[in-house]
């Protein structure tokens, strides 16, 4: 049977193991738990567990008090025993005693199928604060009663031994309470209040543990529910389905309060009979949606509280076989480009295009689903696409071409899928045998897809493009053709790093990347220098002049976390680590099995994300924060302010969103009444003070003026709770990237991530001060990441043109168009559409240069 494994005030999960006879098992801890007296197992010491396992051994039945559970067993092997003697006896006396094999196994057949096995399992939870549980199994064979009686006996028996085991089970309630309150009054002489937990506890547990049922198993289902059951918290599994790898399985969580966040996530101190009265809240703290200013206390429940559409509504329209999101077209991901566009066309203009407005923006995204008859199974799978647009003298014109990786290259070669990608499995290759896989783990940036399909970048007066294997191509930014592939890992020792580096005013490029040092996993911040050297005629010399300025340790050996990009103020590198983990151990196993990437991703959701603030000067950590577990993207923008580094990201509770992509689930989305509620994100503030000062738990350390976020002291750890900077959804947002990186801002663009709004197309400007937002949308018109462009003499930070390439819903596929809006009102200048000769996908991210 399962049993329930105890979990400590540690960084290990929760685990399960399988192990038959065991009625009451307590895990076995950490080393940093065992610090604790009140989790300590040994029998002096360990109360609750010496009473209930006293109590049980009282009051179990003879054949079941064994401590092995081997009564039913023992009472078969007794009575064989006696049977035999009584054969031997009878033999004795000159009886013959002869029995024929048909006789038997007619014998043994009737003797099975006349019993009857009453069995049940309890998993009683234990709220001492350590999460800890115990299981109670029961198990009672019933034999049938010859005669005219034994329809009658064992029905009776039956409810007489169920009624028993009621009883038997209050009164265990009732010892385990006696027990707790006793472990309690121990708590708050003994307990020792600040148990620190080593930050690089391996975290490995989340990726076996079986399901519910396999170990909640109950034979009377018209018993009144055992209350001990409804705290027993839900296992952090992943779901195991082929398009589910980020979907947390269970419901979704209640609205947590800050307290809960330090119980629940932080797991760092004991908790003391004042800290459990402190759970006792009244109502009035519970924050189901946030308001403008306010604290976030808990990031699942606020953003699973927004609907644009009543759920009811959704239910009717999926009897009646409406469409659910009737406005969102998802065919603009899953097109596929047929036809490359080399030389650039014109398309027709409508409005004012400034002619003040020269240069070129370079976009980057999913160009084609399909290779041969074989289609990807994720969007980041889809084999990337550049898109140009060359803006002169008021007019237009667009080019696309597909980036030639080798990925792309080897595909088209055999026509078929045969390099593995994030979602998608690929075709195996029958020449590549075991000792080339093994050989591949040790070069990443020749063994992984090079698919760089997410954005643009300059290095100096060259254009790269990104994803995140260390693998990057050169590009042509007029003719969009492929010129040179690099593989970052040869010029610096890193695995892989982020599709978006930061730009600096003086051209240096940083990027994150994970670095192995010392066998352990590192994120690494590293430098390319603008120098004279690197402004030479011959491509690449940045890359050369690279250097590592500095590192962090990851907190989990084998479980190093998905970074998608990272931050940069005017003293500190920002490092975002989330409970998005990649599983090296599946990394491995997917490189020799073949298997996708994603196979490799696990999310802790009880897990804390830590913010990491890295001094720029030395290299070294200032410090680490905690906050909530949630899963991200984007990052805004980031700052210093007034003693206070502040942080904001565009924030979901989960990465739910990534199982949203795949092929299969866009198809049918329509037929998801979740699909809006999983897509959830909102661009949410965190507030660090650099320098906390000792206070009490109960005071705020954010002294930032009109700021709702906080800063709370959890033991030696700050724990920080982001405020909410507006209610719709934003992705791929971007800020006056040139004069505002790193610095206090006030205004940044994106495009919506609600998939239920009236027009999910939307444009947003939100104005960070004020909390207000402007939009600007269209219907079956869908708007791509949008980009600030200053005017040639900015009076403002907002003084200037948003440019977005657009793409039109169903019937209009082969259009494509740029968009010029007015930066500060969000009124449209002008636009320029280009009928193609062949579909256009809608982009992700891109860049604008003036140079070009």
């Amino acid at each position: 049977m399962w049993r329930a494994c105890r979990r400590a005030a540690s960084d290990e999960p929760v685990t399960m193991t399988k192990r038959r006879g065991t009625p009451v098992k307590r895990v076995k801890h950490s080393q940093s738990a065992k610090d604790c007296d009140c989790f300590n197992e040994s029998p002096d010491k360990n109360m609750e567990r010496n009473y209930i396992l006293s109590f049980l051994s009282k009051t179990l039945p003879q054949s079941q008090s064994d401590g092995d559970m081997k009564g039913s067993a023992n009472k078969r092997s007794a009575s064989k025993k006696q049977k035999d003697n009584e054969n031997n006896r009878k033999k004795s006396e000159g009886e013959k005693y002869r029995r024929s094999k048909s006789e038997k196994d007619k014998k043994n057949s009737i003797k099975r199928a006349t019993s009857i096995t009453l069995k049940r399992n309890r998993i009683i939870p234990l709220n001492d604060g350590s999460g800890g549980c115990v299981l109670v199994s029961q198990t009672t064979t019933f034999k049938e009663t010859p005669g005219a009686q034994k329809d009658k006996e064992i029905p009776k028996q039956a409810e007489n031994q169920k009624k028993k085991l009621t009883t038997f089970f209050k009164r265990i309630t009732a010892v385990k309470k006696k027990a707790r309150e006793l472990i309690l009054k121990r708590n708050k002489e003994n307990c020792v209040k600040d148990t620190k937990v080593p930050a690089e506890t391996p975290f490995t547990g989340f990726e076996k543990i079986p399901a519910q049922d396999d170990f909640i198993e109950e034979s009377f289902q018209e018993d009144e529910p055992n209350e001990d059951l409804q705290d027993l918290p839900e296992p952090g599994r992943i779901s195991a389905c082929s398009s589910g790898y980020f979907t947390p399985v269970g419901e979704s969580p209640v609205i947590a309060r800050r307290e809960d966040i330090q119980r629940l996530s932080c797991r760092s101190t004991c908790l003391s009979p004042e800290s459990e009265e402190a759970f006792e809240l009244a109502e009035s703290d519970y924050v189901g949606s946030a308001s403008t200013g306010t604290a976030v206390d808990s990031i699942g429940p606020t953003l699973d509280a927004v609907t644009a559409v009543d759920r009811e509504e959704l239910r009717r329209r999926l009897r009646a076989g409406e469409l659910l999101y009737p406005n969102c077209d998802n065919s603009i991901w899953m097109r596929s480009c047929e036809q490359e566009i080399i030389d650039p066309i014109r398309g027709t203009t409508t409005g004012i295009i400034p002619v003040w407005l020269k240069g070129t923006l370079l976009r980057n995204g999913p160009g084609s689903m399909q290779v041969g008859d074989m289609t990807f199974k994720h969007l980041f799978d889809s084999s990337a696409l550049l898109h140009r647009f060359a803006i002169s003298d008021g007019g237009v014109t667009y080019q696309c071409r597909f980036l030639k990786s080798n990925t792309y290259l080897k595909n088209h070669a055999a026509n078929r899928i045969v390099v593995n990608e994030f979602g998608t499995k690929a075709v195996p290759d029958p020449c590549q045998s075991i000792f080339k896989r093994v050989s591949a783990l040790f070069n990443p940036g020749e063994s992984l897809s090079d698919n760089a399909m997410i954005s643009v970048y300059p290095f100096g007066d060259e254009f790269y493009c990104f994803t995140e294997s260390p693998t990057i191509h050169r590009i042509d930014p007029t003719t969009l053709e492929t010129l040179e592939r690099v593989n970052v890992s040869r010029h610096v020792a890193v695995v892989n790093h982020t599709s978006h580096p930061h730009v600096t005013s003086d051209g240096t490029v940083y990027n994150q990347a994970m670095s192995v040092q010392g066998s352990y996993p590192h994120y690494s911040i590293v430098k390319f220098p603008q120098n004279e050297r690197s402004k030479d005629k011959k491509p690449g010399q940045m890359f050369e002049s690279a250097e590592m300025v500095a590192s962090v340790k990851a907190r989990w050996p084998l479980h190093p976390s998905y970074m998608h990009t990272f931050g940069l103020t005017e003293h500190f590198y920002v490092i975002v680590e989330q409970p998005l983990a990649i599983s090296v151990p599946n990394m491995v196993k997917s490189q020799l099995l073949g298997q996708p990437m994603c196979s490799c991703f696990r999310f802790f959701k009880d897990e804390p994300t830590l913010i990491h603030l890295v001094e720029r000067e030395t290299g070294n950590l200032h410090k680490t924060y905690l906050a909530e577990a949630f899963f991200y993207l984007h990052i805004v923008n980031q700052y210093e302010s007034d003693g206070h580094v502040v942080l904001d990201i565009c924030c979901y509770s989960d990465p739910a969103m990534l199982d949203c992509m795949y092929y299969d689930a866009l198809k049918e989305m329509n037929k998801n009444l979740d699909y809006a509620r999983l897509f959830r994100g909102r661009p949410m503030r965190f507030v660090m003070p650099l320098d906390p000062k000792a206070a009490d738990s109960d005071t705020n350390l954010v002294t930032l003026p009109r700021s709702g976020a906080e800063a709370w002291w959890r033991g030696s750890e700050v724990l920080v709770v982001p405020e909410l900077l507006c209610d719709l959804g934003c992705e791929t947002p971007r800020i006056n990237y040139d004069q505002h990186l790193g610095k206090p801002y006030r205004y940044f663009y994106a495009i919506s991530s609600d998939v239920d709004l009236e027009n999910p197309g939307t444009l947003i400007k939100v104005d960070t001060q004020t909390r207000s937002t402007k939009t600007w949308s269209e219907p079956n018109v869908f708007p791509s990441e949008p980009i600030f462009v200053p005017s040639p003499d900015p009076q403002r930070e907002d003084d200037g043109v948003i440019l977005s390439a657009l793409v039109w819903g169903r019937g209009l596929e082969t259009q494509v168009g740029l968009l010029v809006l007015d930066a500060t009102t969000l009124h449209e200048l002008g636009r320029t559409v280009f009928q193609t000769p062949t579909p256009v996908p809608k982009c992700l991210h891109g860049w604008f240069t003036s140079d070009y």
